[in-house]
């Protein structure tokens, strides 16, 4: 998405917290759970969203510097910060309206300074892009193919290995009666790497692949 103008969502939000705080975001700054900030997947980096939670009327300006949610359902990732204001932090997530706004736009003046430690309830274990208060695996792996026959399988894997793909693994399931052999790269955390796993896979004409949990 080139620009964030007129974008309007309801949706599902999520947060996550204090395993990623430190690390770099998609926009190469550190993230800081104690600053309003989140993650979004097409809007642009930066740029500037009102979020509201539509179950209990409050509201934040965040800035979107990140990539994610990565579980399917969700539109937003909020900083524990933000989390914590719009009163959905203990419950994981909420259902809420995100709308862009122009930076330039008055109401900017109402974003708040980030929150001290102390002004917050100390967070629980876990919270990744996507996952609530409650924590979970935030590990995904793309999947590129899925085949019947374990040495076609094996064949797309040695050619990925040879072209310099690391993380190739082979991971049998069963679809009805069917045994079958999947072929995923992975695991990966942050959106950059999987996108940057995407762009070498297309490059290889092996189209776009499935993201998929662990």
């Amino acid at each position: 998405m080139d620009s964030a103008k007129g974008y309007r969502e309801r949706g599902i939000a999520s947060w996550y917290g204090n395993k990623f705080h430190g690390r770099p975001t998609s926009s190469f700054e550190p993230y800081d759970m104690y600053k309003f900030t989140a993650a979004h997947k097409t809007l642009p980096l930066p740029s500037f969203v009102r979020v509201v939670n539509l179950d209990n009327g409050r509201s934040v300006v965040v800035r979107v510097n990140d990539r994610g949610p990565f579980h399917d359902g969700r539109i937003i990732d909020l900083s524990y910060a933000a989390a914590v204001r719009l009163g959905m932090h203990l419950k994981g997530t909420a259902s809420v309206e995100v709308e862009a706004i122009d930076p330039s736009d008055r109401r900017m003046a109402q974003q708040a300074p980030p929150l001290h430690r102390s002004a917050m309830p100390a967070p629980s274990r876990g919270g990744g892009h996507g996952s609530n208060s409650a924590g979970g695996s935030d590990r995904r792996f793309l999947q590129i193919a899925s085949f019947a026959e374990k040495d076609n399988a094996k064949r797309l894997q040695q050619r990925l290995q040879d072209a310099g793909v690391d993380g190739v693994k082979l991971v049998a399931a069963r679809v009805g009666n069917q045994r079958v052999w999947r072929v995923r790269l992975g695991p990966y955390q942050a959106w950059s790497e999987i996108e940057q796993a995407k762009q070498a896979l297309r490059g290889m004409g092996l189209g776009e692949p499935q993201l998929v949990p662990e």
